[in-house]
C-alpha cells in the first residue's frame, strides 16, 4: 500500500486501469487513514452533493432532539414509495427515502438547530452559507445548497458508526435501527443511506460482521440508473447480492 493524496491509503496498482468515475472507501476503526478499496481515488475530494445521505443527519438531530422515534409515523405521497399516500415510519422513510417525512421532520428540527448539527458534524465545508436551504424546504432533503466529498461523507458516516457523534447510547441504537437494510447472513447486520443528485450517487454505510465493524462509502458519477451498482457495490463487500425485491425488509 502507498500514502495516496488527500490523506487516504490507496493501492499501489495503476489507476489507468479502473473506472474514473467511482470510487469505494473502507475504514475498519475511527482512527486509521481511510483507504481506497476500488476506483478513481482522486474523487475523495469532488465537490458533490450530498443528496438522500443527508437525511442520516436529519434523522440523527431529530432523534438527539427526542423530536421523533423509529417509530414516529406520518402520511406521505412520494410516488416512489410503495402504496401511497399512507403512514410510515421513520426506518421505512430511510429505507424509501421519502423526500414529504424529511422535510415535515426537518422543518421540526428547525434552521437553527440543523445548523448546529451540519457544523458538528463536520459533514460540509464551513463556514456554512445561512442561506443553504434557501426560500423553501424542499432542498434540505440534499443539504440544500451545501456541497460536501466522498471523504467527508466518510467520515461523517465513520463517527456515527462508532458513536463519536451521538450523544448516548439509546440515540445511537435508535438511529442504527433505522439505517438497517437486510442482510440474509445470520452474522452479518448492514446499515445505510443512498442518495442520487446532482450527478452524485451513493451508498453510504456500514456492516457489522462478527463483531467487527467496517464502514463503506460508495460513490458514483452518475444519474438514478446507477443507483443498484452503488447497492450492489455495498453489500459485495459483505460477499452478499442484494435484489430490488428486498424492498419488504420494512413493510
Amino acid at each position: 500500500m502507498m500514502a495516496g493524496a488527500f490523506g487516504i491509503a490507496s493501492p499501489a496498482s495503476s489507476y489507468a486501469e479502473v473506472d474514473k468515475d467511482f470510487l469505494i472507501l473502507e475504514s475498519f476503526n475511527a482512527k486509521q487513514v481511510p483507504r481506497v478499496i476500488k476506483g478513481n481515488y482522486q474523487l475523495a475530494r469532488a465537490q458533490v452533493s450530498a443528496a438522500s445521505t443527508f437525511k442520516t443527519l436529519l434523522s440523527w438531530a431529530a432523534l438527539e432532539e427526542g423530536l421523533i422515534t423509529p417509530e414516529t409515523r406520518w402520511e406521505v405521497g412520494d410516488r416512489h414509495v410503495p402504496n401511497t399516500p399512507r403512514e410510515i415510519n421513520l426506518h421505512q422513510a430511510m429505507y424509501y427515502s421519502s423526500n414529504d417525512y424529511f422535510i415535515t421532520l426537518a422543518k421540526k428540527v428547525g434552521k437553527e438547530k440543523l445548523t448546529a448539527y451540519i457544523q458538528k458534524s463536520r459533514l460540509f465545508p464551513e463556514p456554512i452559507a445561512e442561506d443553504w436551504i434557501g426560500e423553501e424546504w424542499r432542498p434540505v432533503i440534499k443539504g440544500g445548497s451545501l456541497l460536501t466529498t466522498p471523504m467527508k461523507n466518510h467520515l461523517f458516516m465513520r463517527n456515527l458508526a462508532f458513536g463519536k457523534l451521538t450523544s448516548s447510547n439509546k440515540v445511537k441504537k435508535d438511529l442504527f435501527s433505522v439505517l438497517e437494510w437486510p442482510a440474509e447472513h445470520p452474522m452479518v447486520r448492514l446499515y445505510g443511506k443512498t442518495g442520487v443528485w446532482g450527478g452524485a450517487v451513493w451508498y453510504n454505510g456500514f456492516g457489522v460482521k462478527q463483531l467487527h465493524r467496517r464502514v463503506i462509502t460508495v460513490f458514483f458519477k452518475g444519474g438514478i440508473e446507477r443507483r443498484p451498482q452503488a447497492i450492489g457495490a455495498f453489500y459485495g463487500q459483505w460477499a452478499l447480492i442484494w435484489s430490488p425485491t428486498q424492498n419488504t425488509f420494512v413493510e
